[in-house]
């Protein structure tokens, strides 16, 4: 039963994605698409890899020890990031592609900003740039919102993505945040975990990293609020961090300072690195410091 509220166009757009997977499973099941290749056929990208180990192989946010833990966030992952509400999830993320231009990286960002809108996410940036990048601009910028305030659809996000990467400009992607997505009361896991995996899907088929924000599960009665989440605290976890290549946790000291955040990794697939590492919130820039 579809509910009422949803709008006509709504209903269409759910509807073209609908065909647009069943046309790709039909594809898909084409016996002469069938394919299979020798192991030797790919020594010399695997030979890449080994050599280029503990290295910033494609985006680097520019936070040295950050950078060092995570070995940056490379093409085709999906990289978490939870933490509990007001955390600094959002102010995180940002302040990762804010450092990362201003340590030289050119690379195009596809924001969907569905908690905050797109204004708010541009203010919060020119804040953060005033901080170390005086006299820049936003035009500077290589970064792009998707417009419609409406979560989009995984079709609606494909069409997005694919416009930008056919001009050259789709470099990474963050989503703010996964449980936005989310239509279905009953079965929520489910849908959560087809999102995630679609999504991952997406940094695979596109070679780019996404960064997806999602929301931790709701702390039980008599559970300390100072107590650092860990992968267990991941809503749905046991979907988004099966799926994920990289799992950040973040965590403030709620009842000491304020302007501390606590980034842990705590998964790390294709590095294998993880660990903690503090950060200072800047009171009036919103800029991140590694302590």
């Amino acid at each position: 039963m579809v509910p009422k509220s949803w709008s006509k166009d709504y209903k269409l757009e759910l509807l073209r994605e609908l065909y647009g997977e069943l046309e790709r499973e039909f594809e898909e099941s084409d016996s002469t698409l069938a394919e299979a290749k020798h192991i030797s056929e790919f020594d010399k990208e695997a030979d890449e890899i080994i050599k280029s180990s503990g290295e910033i192989k494609n985006i680097g946010t520019g936070y040295r020890n950050l950078d060092k833990l995570t070995g940056g966030f490379d093409k085709g992952e999906l990289i978490i990031v939870s933490g509990a509400t007001a955390t600094g999830k959002t102010l995180f993320a940002l302040n990762c592609l804010v450092n990362s231009y201003l340590h030289g990286s050119k690379h195009g960002t596809l924001i969907f900003s569905l908690e905050m809108t797109n204004p708010q996410v541009t203010a919060r940036i020119k804040q953060m740039m005033a901080a170390d990048m005086v006299g820049e601009e936003t035009n500077t910028l290589p970064i792009y919102f998707y417009m419609s305030r409406k979560p989009p659809t995984l079709g609606v996000m494909r069409k997005t993505m694919d416009i930008l990467k056919k001009e050259g400009k789709l470099g990474m992607v963050i989503i703010d945040h996964l449980h936005y997505f989310s239509r279905v009361v009953e079965n929520q896991s489910n849908e959560i975990g087809h999102l995630v995996r679609e999504i991952k899907s997406l940094a695979m088929e596109y070679d780019v990293p996404i960064v997806l924000i999602a929301h931790t599960r709701k702390r039980v009665a008599g559970e300390s609020i100072t107590k650092a989440p860990s992968l267990d605290d991941l809503r749905d976890s046991s979907f988004i961090a099966q799926d994920a290549d990289m799992v950040i946790m973040l965590s403030r000291d709620i009842l000491g300072d304020r302007f501390r955040l606590n980034i842990q990794v705590g998964k790390n697939r294709n590095k294998g690195e993880t660990g903690d590492i503090d950060m200072s919130i800047e009171e009036f820039t919103w800029r991140l410091r590694e302590n």
